[in-house]
């Protein structure tokens, strides 16, 4: 999924007095500033929302240099956020198992929102918590497929960008936090061209 925000470049510098090469300048360091900034703007408007960390919307995020956009006949580059991301386990949403058995297991994937894992309808029996490799790996939610012990399948959710993309509030507000973002570095950054 990419995230493609802007603001309209050639409407911004129209009534300003700077050179081709001066708005040149001030659009590739927006770009360079959008690059580093926009990753904390997404993780922030995302955990208004849900309970992941940022470290889970960052670590699904790669910047795309998109091929280069021309200000005033003068080329510069362009950018793309695309958020990638596998699955997730319930693990990332502040799961919690039950102290008493049969150790019921609650998740919060929407802040203020804890609710039981019930597991897929199609499986059988509960969810229950099992190691997922060898020693010391981290415990997540499996249920089994059928009556008997094995198989089983581990429960999992949606990926960072498939809970971006499903909520059309929230991918509305990530659009907006970056498309702001980038005017107030965009405004910054001709302020201080135009000061020299």
């Amino acid at each position: 999924m990419g995230i493609t925000a802007s603001i309209d470049m050639r409407q911004a510098t129209k009534g300003l007095d700077m050179s081709a090469e001066g708005a040149k300048k001030v659009v590739k360091r927006t770009v360079g500033d959008m690059r580093s900034r926009a990753p904390g703007w997404v993780s922030k408007a995302v955990r208004e929302d849900y309970t992941l960390s940022p470290k889970d919307i960052k670590g699904a995020l790669h910047v795309d240099n998109g091929g280069t956009m021309k200000i005033r006949g003068v080329p510069v580059d362009s950018l793309t956020l695309i958020y990638k991301g596998r699955a997730l386990t319930y693990t990332h949403y502040k799961m919690r198992v039950g102290k008493r058995g049969p150790y019921p297991i609650s998740v919060e994937v929407r802040k203020g929102k804890r609710k039981e894992l019930k597991g897929k309808s199609s499986y059988d029996g509960k969810p229950f918590v099992a190691s997922s490799g060898r020693e010391g790996t981290a415990k997540i939610p499996f249920q089994r497929e059928g009556k008997s012990r094995l198989p089983i399948q581990a429960l999992k959710t949606l990926s960072v960008p498939q809970t971006i993309e499903s909520n059309d509030g929230l991918k509305g507000s990530v659009k907006k936090v970056i498309e702001e973002g980038i005017e107030k570095r965009f405004e910054h950054y001709c302020e201080q061209y135009l000061s020299k």
